[in-house]
C-alpha cells in the first residue's frame, strides 16, 4: 500500500533530473516549446533578477523579441520550481489524454469507448453490434484558464524585482492547486446515491476496529455493485484528507486489535491525502475544500476519469503600455477538461 501526499511527491520530483517541455508564446511569433533540464535544486534568483533588472536599462519601447524570450525563459524556470514545490495529487486517479484539435465540447462516449461482445451466431442471423453502454448523452466542455499581471515601472524604477519572482511562484502554485481542485471537487462534491454510500460501522471495539470494518464494508458495497460497461467496481484508491489518511493508512495495512492482527484490506493500493487549499486573491478569498473529517472515497481509477489537455499552461509575455506605466504585461491561460464519472467508479464511505 502506497501512502500519497504532496509532500511525498515533492521529494520524488526534486530528485528528478529529467528534461520537460513548457509551452511558449509571444505575440507574432510561432508558437513554441521550450526545454527545461529539471535538477532537482533551486533556481538562481540573484540571475533572474539581472535579468529584469535589464528593463530599466533599455529605452522606452526598446524591448526586441529576443528580450522578451530572455525574460520568459527564466520565468518558466521560476514556475516550473514553484509547480515542484506543491505537486498535484490528481494524476493518481485521472488518464490524462493530450491532444491540440479537441473541439470546445466532447461526447462522453468518445472519451469512454465502445462495449462489444461476442455471441454465438446461427446461420441467417446478425452479428453482434459493437455499442456505446452509457446511453446518456453527455459532453465535456474545455474550459479556458488563466491569470496575468503587469511589471510596472515602478517595480523597476524602485528595485523592486523581488515582486517578479514572487509573482511567478504564485502563478506555479495557483495552476497546480487550480488543477487539483477541477479534478477532485467532482468527486468530493458529487452527488452519491444510496447504494453508493457506506455507513460508519460502529461494532468495533475500538475507533480504529470501527475504521477497519467500515472500509472493510464500504469494499464490499462497490464489488456488489457494476458500472455501465457490466464490470464491478472495484476500487483501489481512497481519497481522503490528512487527519482522516491517519485512521485509513492503519486500517489498510491491518492493525493490532486485542493480540491479533486484522486483515490488510489488500483491495487498497493508494491511500491519498487531499486538504484542498485557500488563499486571498485581490481581495476575494478563495476555499478549495478537501474531503471533511471521517470521509472516504474509494475510487475505482482511470477508466471512468478523464483529463483532457489541449493546452498546457502558456505564457504570454508583450512589451508594457505607457499609459499605465506597465514594462512588460504577462499572461498563462491553459485549456482543459474534466470527465469525472463517480457513478461508475466511487464508494463514499464514512468512518467517523
Amino acid at each position: 500500500m502506497e501512502f500519497i501526499t504532496k509532500e511525498t511527491i515533492r521529494e520524488k520530483r526534486l530528485a528528478d533530473s529529467s528534461v520537460v517541455k513548457k509551452t511558449v508564446s509571444i505575440p507574432n511569433e510561432p508558437m513554441g516549446e521550450m526545454a527545461i533540464q529539471k535538477t532537482g535544486v533551486g533556481v538562481n534568483y540573484n540571475d533572474t533578477h539581472a535579468l529584469y533588472k535589464k528593463l530599466s536599462e533599455l529605452p522606452e519601447g526598446e524591448m526586441t523579441i529576443a528580450d522578451v524570450k530572455e525574460f520568459m525563459k527564466k520565468a518558466v524556470v521560476n514556475i516550473d520550481e514553484s509547480e515542484r514545490e506543491h505537486p498535484t495529487l490528481y494524476q493518481e486517479i485521472y488518464d490524462t489524454i493530450k491532444d491540440p484539435n479537441f473541439p470546445e465540447s466532447i461526447d462522453v462516449n468518445d472519451l469512454i469507448g465502445v462495449q462489444a461482445a461476442f455471441g454465438v451466431v446461427n446461420e441467417g442471423e446478425a452479428v453482434n453490434q459493437a455499442d456505446f453502454k452509457i446511453k446518456k448523452l453527455q459532453t465535456v466542455k474545455i474550459q479556458t484558464l488563466a491569470v496575468g499581471f503587469v511589471i510596472s515601472k515602478k517595480w523597476i524604477d524602485f528595485n523592486q524585482f523581488w515582486k517578479i519572482t514572487q509573482a511567478n511562484k504564485a502563478i506555479g502554485e495557483a495552476y497546480n492547486t487550480t488543477l487539483d481542485h477541477m479534478h477532485l471537487s467532482p468527486i468530493i462534491d458529487g452527488t452519491y446515491t444510496s447504494g453508493s454510500i457506506t455507513s460508519k460501522v460502529t461494532t468495533g471495539s475500538s475507533d480504529l476496529e470501527n475504521a477497519w470494518l467500515s472500509l472493510r464494508q464500504g469494499i464490499k458495497d462497490a464489488l456488489k455493485r457494476k458500472d455501465s460497461h457490466g464490470y464491478k467496481i472495484k476500487p483501489t484508491i481512497a481519497l481522503c484528507n490528512s487527519a482522516t489518511a491517519m485512521d485509513v493508512e492503519a486500517a489498510v495495512k491491518g492493525l493490532l486489535q486485542s493480540g491479533s492482527q486484522l486483515g490488510e484490506l489488500g483491495q487498497i493500493q493508494k491511500v491519498i491525502a487531499y486538504d484542498g487549499w485557500s488563499g486571498e486573491v485581490n481581495k476575494v478569498m478563495h476555499n478549495y475544500e478537501g474531503p471533511k473529517d471521517g470521509e472516504v472515497f474509494l475510487i475505482s481509477p482511470k477508466r471512468y476519469f478523464k483529463s483532457l489537455v489541449k493546452a498546457e499552461r502558456t505564457r504570454i509575455e508583450q512589451k508594457g503600455n505607457v499609459l499605465n506605466l506597465s514594462a512588460l504585461e504577462v499572461a498563462e491561460y491553459f485549456y482543459r477538461g474534466v470527465l469525472a464519472d463517480i457513478s461508475n467508479s466511487v464508494q463514499k464511505v464514512s468512518i467517523a
